[in-house]
């Protein structure tokens, strides 16, 4: 079940960020969301290191909980990565079916 999810949260992410190109200027904010997104997931993933690090959901044999870098402060670092580079795509290339890919 968890990897039907993870492949559906992909495939969503993937939507969100089609089609790739370069925005105007009425689009900043949310390519500033985009690139803010990106800065946390890279320090989130630096900190959590890839020998700890998994996209299912459940805990990894023998992880540890991660609580330097974001996790000191955000619980889920990677998710809100998700939802704020997800919320600055649709301000970027607005479109109803990508507001329903991000509430899903």
């Amino acid at each position: 079940m968890s990897s039907a999810l993870v492949s559906a949260q992909m495939i969503l992410i993937a939507a969100l960020a089609w089609p790739l190109g370069i925005p105007d200027a009425r689009a900043v904010p949310g390519a500033l969301m985009i690139a803010a997104a990106l800065a946390l997931a890279l320090w989130a993933l630096a900190a959590m290191r890839l020998h700890t690090f998994s996209v299912m959901p459940e805990p990894k044999a023998g992880g540890r909980l991660c609580r330097r870098g974001p996790y000191a402060r955000i619980r889920h670092p990677m998710y809100t990565a998700v939802l704020l580079g997800g919320l600055g795509a649709l301000l970027v290339w607005p479109a109803l079916w990508k507001l329903v890919c991000l509430v899903l």
